[in-house]
């Protein structure tokens, strides 16, 4: 009864471990051109990418498989698509961040980002499961997703897919069962939120010359990546060691599970897009999480020693 299914999907098994691989259809032209970012078409694509699923949404469906149909190879070697996931695939999921629009979870998916590899046959073959820690974001009042609210997910998977090195991972898409709300499927920064990091640099502060300039920021970034990983730990530069550097993100990282990313809000509050008009606005003020890395008498209230990697006037 099965045979013929299975036949058809071609599901092997490889030293214990399921794959999928279908053939591609040989009574058209080869369509795999991965220097001209064509790795497969409709006819050859694999079928279990396309079918056997659906978000409830048709819009949602179109924009993954066009993410499929035009997949092109990631910097891994692998396939760089939008899977649809089952919202049972996650778990230990716990609530580390929200703001008006949408809130975030970590989890662990349980599959992984599916990984295809070319045969030298024509198949793809499906790496197996490799459990991952993802980010979870879901998008508040999405369950019929505006036209507005999914083009701004299109664009971040725009960003992403055309400098996929660079960015945080997007891998997919799936839907909360009980709310009905769609989430995205990210990258864990475990490192913490951009508004913190930021604020260590004084890239918020409201006073424009407090700020570094974009050369500034980029070479102090880059001096301190390498002391990270070890490739300049006796060079000085910017008054700091590199092994110093590298000794002070350490004691940092011991931090960043401790630090706050949930704000509050009022629940009965409706957030909406607006314009902003610039029309008698009060007299720009540091936060408070600003005003702590700009004071400069402040030093006994510090609570990171990143405080005193500061930008050299």
């Amino acid at each position: 009864m099965f045979k013929p299914l299975f036949n058809k999907l071609k599901i092997i098994n490889n030293d214990s471990i399921a794959v999928n691989s279908i053939k591609v259809n040989n009574n058209h032209d080869d369509c795999y051109k991965p220097k001209d970012s064509e790795l497969w078409c409709k006819e050859c694509v694999p079928h279990c990418l396309i079918k056997g699923w659906t978000s409830g949404n048709n819009d949602v469906d179109e924009f993954i498989k066009d993410t499929i149909y035009n997949a092109k190879l990631s910097y891994t070697g692998y396939p760089l698509f939008l899977e649809w996931v089952s919202f049972d695939r996650f778990e230990n999921m716990k609530k580390i961040g929200e703001g008006g629009f949408a809130k975030v979870y970590s989890a662990t998916w349980i599959d992984g980002k599916a990984e295809y590899k070319r045969q030298n046959d024509g198949n793809w073959k499906k790496r197996g499961p490799k459990p991952i820690k993802v980010a979870l974001k879901k998008l508040n009042e999405s369950q019929n997703i505006s036209t507005d609210y999914l083009n701004e997910v299109k664009t971040l998977w725009s960003i992403y897919f055309n400098d996929s090195k660079y960015y945080l991972k997007f891998y997919g898409m799936a839907k909360d069962t009980k709310t009905k709300e769609f989430m995205m499927i990210l990258e864990l920064a475990n490192q913490g939120n951009l508004r913190y990091v930021l604020s260590t640099y004084k890239c918020m502060s409201v006073i424009p010359n407090q700020r570094p300039t974009a050369d500034e920021l980029y070479n102090i970034l880059e001096f301190w990546h390498n002391a990270f990983m070890d490739n300049n730990q006796y060079e000085v530069k910017f008054g700091y060691e590199g092994k110093e550097i590298k000794a002070v993100f350490s004691e940092a990282d011991k931090e960043t599970p401790n630090i706050s990313t949930t704000y509050e809000k009022n629940p009965d509050a409706i957030y909406t897009s607006r314009e902003f008009t610039f029309s008698n606005l009060p007299k720009p003020m540091n936060p408070s999480i600003i005003t702590l890395y700009l004071d400069e008498n402040n030093k006994d209230c510090q609570d990171s020693m990143l405080i005193n990697l500061e930008v050299p006037n």
